[in-house]
C-alpha cells in the first residue's frame, strides 16, 4: 500500500533538495547521538554519594510511575 501512495506523489526540485537536507541532518543527528551515547556508557559511575542520589532517584520514579503501569497496560 505504502508503494501505492509513494508513486503517486510528485515532488518539485526544491521539495526534494528541502528532503535531502531533512535526511542529511536526521543522519548527522543520529551519528551525534550515537558518539554522545558511547561517552556516556564510558563515563565512570561517580563518587559513592552521587550513586546513592542515582538510586534514590530510581526509587522515587519507580513509586512514582508503579500505579500507573497497570492502567497503561506497560510492562517493565
Amino acid at each position: 500500500m505504502s508503494r501505492l501512495i509513494l508513486a503517486r506523489v510528485r515532488l518539485s526540485s526544491s521539495d526534494r533538495t528541502v528532503v535531502g537536507v531533512v535526511a542529511v541532518v536526521a543522519l548527522i543527528a543520529l551519528a551525534i547521538g550515537f558518539v554522545l551515547r558511547k561517552e556516556v556508557l564510558a563515563a565512570g559511575q561517580g563518587t559513592e554519594r552521587m550513586q546513592e542520589i542515582g538510586r534514590a532517584v530510581q526509587e522515587g520514579a519507580s513509586a512514582y510511575l508503579k500505579p500507573s503501569v497497570p492502567t497503561r497496560g506497560v510492562s517493565s
